[in-house]
C-alpha cells in the first residue's frame, strides 16, 4: 500500500488515526502493532511471518545481551545476533547477484518489502543495547511496534529505538503535533505527485531509449529529470512518513536537508538520506576507526563505507560503482582539492556538487555499467535531428512546469522567504491547494510506487 494511493489516503490512514486517538494509552502500542502488520501484509503476504520471526529473534537477543559488558560471551552473543540479521539480508538481496557474478544462472529470489530498512533497525537496536545506549525492551509488543511501525517500515527513515523509546512508553497526543504532521504530509504528497511522478515519466522515457539514439539535449533532460525525481520522490516519502508519525505522537529524525544546495560532496552526505548516513557512520565507520587513524586507513574506511552503502542500495555493479565513486570524492576532498573547493565562490561549489552528483545518478539509474558509460558519452555528444520529435513530445507544458518547480524547490528558497513572511494564512491556503490538487492527481493517475521500495 503506497502513501499516495486512494486506499491509504481515504481508508487506512483515517482508520489508523482514529484508532490511535480513541485507544486507551495502555493499548495504543498493541493497536499500532496490529495495524502495521496489516499494512505490511497488504503488500507482502508471503514474508510477513519472516519479519515477525526476525522481530522475535532480535527481541531475544536484546534480552540475552548485557549492556556495557565486553566479555567474550557477550561479544559472541552480539556477533551472532548481528550475523543472523546480515545473513537474512544477504540471502534475499545478494545471493542471486553473487551466483551470477561467479558464473551461475541468476536465480529468481523475491526481495521482501522493506528488508533493507527493518534489518538495519534490528541491528541498531541490539548494538545499542550492547553499548548501553538504549534500554533493552522487555515488551515484545513495544519492540514489535517499533520495528513494524508502518510510516518507516517500507522505506525509512531509519529510526533508532533510542530516538523514540520514551514516546513508545509514554506519548501525548497534541493538536499542535497533529497539525504540524498534517502539513508535512501534504508537502510530501505534493512532492511525490506534482513533481516526482511527472519528471519520473520523462526520465523513464529517456533511459528506456536505445543508447545509440541518445544525444546531448535528450540525455541532459533525462538525467536532470531523474535527479529531480529521486530527490522529490524519496524526500516526499520521508516527509509523509515523518508527518504521519507526528500525527501519531512520534518525532522521527529528519532525512533530507536540501542536499542539492550542498557546497561539497561531504556536505551532500550530511544532507542526503541523513538517517542512513548516520547509521553507516555509527555502526561501520566509527568501529573501523573513523578518522582517528592514519590517512591510508582513513581513506580505506571511507571507501569501505561507501562500497557498502552502494551495495545496500542494490545488488548490481552500477550501485557498487556509484558508492565507490562518492567515496573517492570524499577521499580527495580530505586533501588539497578539498581546500580548493572550500575557497571557491559559492556558485562554483554548487556547480561542482551538482555535476558530481549528476554523473553518479547515471550509474544509479542505468541497468548496466555499459549503459551508464554510453549515457555519459551521450551527455557530451552533439544534438541530432532525429531526436527533435522526441524532444517535442517529452517537453510538454506539464513537464516544463514540473522541472521549473523542482529546480527551484531543490534549493531552500521557501524556508528562507518564510523567515520574513508574517502571513501564516497564505502558507496554509497554499498547502490546502497543494493537498487538494495532489489528491485529484493521485486519484486520476492511479498506482505509482516510491523509488526506494526497490532497495
Amino acid at each position: 500500500m503506497v502513501f499516495s494511493q486512494a486506499q491509504f489516503l481515504f481508508i487506512f490512514l483515517p482508520l489508523v488515526l482514529l484508532c490511535n486517538w480513541l485507544s486507551p494509552k495502555r493499548f495504543r502500542n498493541a493497536v499500532l502493532f496490529a495495524l502495521s502488520i496489516g499494512f505490511y501484509t497488504y503488500g507482502e503476504r508471503k514474508f510477513v511471518v519472516l519479519m515477525l520471526v526476525a522481530i522475535l529473534a532480535n527481541y531475544l537477543f536484546g534480552l540475552l545481551i548485557s549492556p556495557n559488558d565486553r566479555s567474550i560471551r557477550n561479544r559472541m552473543t552480539l556477533g551472532v545476533g548481528v550475523g543472523l540479521n546480515l545473513i537474512l539480508i544477504a540471502y534475499f538481496k545478494y545471493a542471486a547477484f553473487v551466483l551470477e557474478t561467479v558464473g551461475f544462472v541468476r536465480p529468481a529470489i523475491h526481495l521482501p518489502l522493506g528488508i533493507s530498512f527493518f534489518t538495519f533497525q534490528n541491528i541498531s537496536y541490539i548494538v545499542d543495547v550492547y553499548r548501553g545506549d538504549t534500554p533493552r525492551e522487555r515488551s515484545l509488543i513495544r519492540l514489535g511496534m517499533y520495528i513494524t511501525l508502518f510510516p518507516h517500515l517500507i522505506a525509512g527513515p531509519i529510526v533508532r529505538y533510542r530516538e523514540i523509546s520514551k514516546e513508545i512508553l509514554e506519548r501525548g497526543l497534541k493538536w499542535s503535533d497533529f497539525n504540524a504532521g498534517a502539513e508535512m504530509f501534504a508537502v510530501g504528497l505534493a512532492k511525490k505527485v506534482l513533481v516526482a511522478d511527472i519528471v519520473g515519466h520523462a526520465a523513464d522515457i529517456v533511459f528506456g531509449l536505445p543508447t545509440q539514439r541518445l544525444d546531448g539535449p535528450l540525455a541532459w533532460i533525462g538525467i536532470w529529470c531523474y535527479m529531480l525525481q529521486i530527490y522529490f520522490d524519496f524526500s516526499g516519502y520521508s516527509d509523509m512518513a515523518i508527518g504521519i508519525a507526528r500525527m501519531l505522537g512520534f518525532h522521527f529524525p529528519a532525512n533530507f536537508n536540501y542536499p542539492y544546495s550542498a557546497t561539497s560532496i561531504q556536505d551532500f552526505w550530511r544532507r542526503w538520506h541523513m538517517t542512513l548516513s548516520r547509521w553507516f557512520r555509527d555502526y561501520v565507520y566509527y568501529p573501523l576507526g573513523g578518522s582517528r587513524t592514519g590517512k591510508a586507513r582513513l581513506f580505506g574506511n571511507l571507501l569501505t563505507v561507501f562500497f557498502l552503502c552502494g551495495l545496500w542500495h542494490g545488488a548490481n555493479w552500477t550501485f557498487v560503482i556509484w558508492g565507490i565513486y562518492h567515496g573517492l570524492f570524499l577521499v580527495i576532498e580530505r586533501g588539497s582539492f578539498g581546500t580548493l573547493v572550500r575557497s571557491a565562490p559559492h556558485v562554483v561549489k554548487h556547480t561542482y556538487v551538482l555535476l558530481v552528483v549528476l554523473v553518479g545518478w547515471v550509474f544509479f539509474r542505468a541497468g548496466t555499467v555499459h549503459e551508464a558509460v554510453q549515457f555519459l558519452m551521450a551527455l557530451v555528444s552533439q544534438a541530432g535531428q532525429d531526436n527533435a520529435a522526441a524532444l517535442r513530445d517529452i517537453l510538454n507544458p506539464e513537464l516544463v512546469v514540473a522541472i521549473l518547480i523542482g529546480t527551484i524547490g531543490m534549493f531552500p528558497w521557501i524556508p528562507f522567504a518564510s523567515r520574513y513572511s508574517k502571513v501564516d494564512s497564505v502558507r496554509r491556503i497554499a498547502l490546502a491547494m497543494c493537498l487538494i490538487l495532489s489528491l485529484m492527481v493521485s486519484m486520476s493517475t492511479g498506482f505509482s510506487p516510491f523509488l526506494y521500495f526497490r532497495f
